[in-house]
């Protein structure tokens, strides 16, 4: 009975064992398998931050750039129509001033025309006038 008993005491101290050393082995490979996964969810963060990051300075920069050339077109746009307005302004004035010169001129040109048309008719009535009283008064004399 005693050799029993120590085979019984024996064989549940080497199940024990057995058992204990097993469980050791799954507590070791549970705790490899929640630092792997620990370490991969902190890896996987990290790359999730960094994409966010990476994207809001793309967004940001794609952003600005279409800001700086909205304000580059709109600037030169403003500059265009200000140009295109001073010209056409520009070239209003000069066609009112030289259309108004030429009026002016063809004015002062009419009007010396007919100043000296007069004056000559004034002349020649005169002349002729003048002649033909002394003609009368020769051919009455005579």
């Amino acid at each position: 009975t005693l050799i029993l008993v120590t085979l019984i005491l024996v064989t549940l101290i080497l199940v024990t064992l057995i058992l204990a050393t097993l469980i050791l082995v799954t507590l070791i490979l549970a705790t490899l398998i929640l630092v792997t996964l620990i370490l991969v969810t902190l890896i996987l963060a990290t790359l999730i931050l960094v994409t966010l990051i990476l994207a809001t300075l793309i967004l940001v920069t794609l952003i600005l750039v279409t800001l700086i050339l909205t304000a580059l077109i709109l600037v030169t746009l403003i500059l265009v129509t200000l140009i295109l307005t001073a010209l056409i302004l520009v070239t209003m004035i000069l066609v009112t001033l030289i259309l108004t010169a030429l009026i002016l001129v063809t004015l002062i040109l009419v009007t010396l025309i007919l100043t000296a048309l007069i004056l000559v008719t004034l002349i020649l009535g005169t002349l002729i006038l003048t002649a033909l009283i002394l003609v009368t008064l020769i051919l009455v004399t005579l």
